[in-house]
């Protein structure tokens, strides 16, 4: 079976000890899953070249996360983190956020202003927000991703993986351009017209080979 993996940012080390049961309830889905924990802008940085299907992203990291002494909160890291990939799914939680049920409606409050929350939503495409203390919304929305994921993007860094570990390169061409594979997967993270161009491309051709054509 297929592990997720799962990267928490978070600069509460605690959090890790929440892991096991989330692991537990997720299996109980049907989903294996590996938690990893980084509570410093440094430790991500470290880990860029890892794959992860999903973040999980603490709204307070006031406990120095940072090194830049300007960026205090989870959206400051959400906003660099897709400048550079717009596909990876995101979780945005936190203890100031609150989940209320009444029996016919419920919604998660969240304690951020408008425009971070519009920002959040609309820019940034974040896909869940949910209490940090909800443990059965947390693995819901886990459950959710992960059923979401894109398959691309997971071709093309385990295509990389595979051909540029034995030496050999793979191109993508468009007009008088080649792109290398480790390009083209910057590409299509950044979601730019030439990572568009490629994914519906691959998506044509691979229709094309499986389904049986009756004429």
């Amino acid at each position: 079976m297929e592990k997720y993996k799962i990267l928490v940012i978070d600069d509460h080390p605690e959090i890790r000890y929440s892991f096991p049961l989330y692991e537990l309830k997720l299996r109980e889905k049907g989903f294996e899953s590996e938690f990893h924990i980084v509570s410093s802008i440094v430790e991500f940085e470290e880990l860029t070249k890892e794959f992860f299907d999903i973040l999980m992203v603490d709204y307070n990291l006031r406990n120095g996360f940072f090194t830049d002494g300007k960026k205090s909160e989870g959206t400051d890291f959400i906003a660099d983190f897709r400048k550079n990939n717009m596909i990876n799914k995101i979780i945005f939680y936190s203890t100031d956020f609150k989940y209320n049920s009444n029996g016919l409606s419920s919604e998660v409050q969240l304690d951020i202003p408008k425009k971070e929350y519009y920002d959040l939503i609309n820019k940034y495409r974040i896909d869940a927000i949910v209490p940090k203390d909800n443990t059965e919304m947390i693995v819901e929305m886990i459950k959710n991703c992960i059923q979401n994921l894109d398959p691309i993007i997971k071709f093309l860094r385990n295509t990389r993986d595979k051909f540029e570990q034995n030496g050999d390169s793979l191109y993508y061409t468009v007009g008088e351009t080649e792109y290398t594979i480790s390009q083209l997967l910057e590409e299509y993270q950044k979601d730019t017209e030439i990572g568009k161009k490629f994914g519906k491309e691959l998506l044509e051709t691979v229709s094309t080979l499986l389904l049986d054509y009756r004429y």
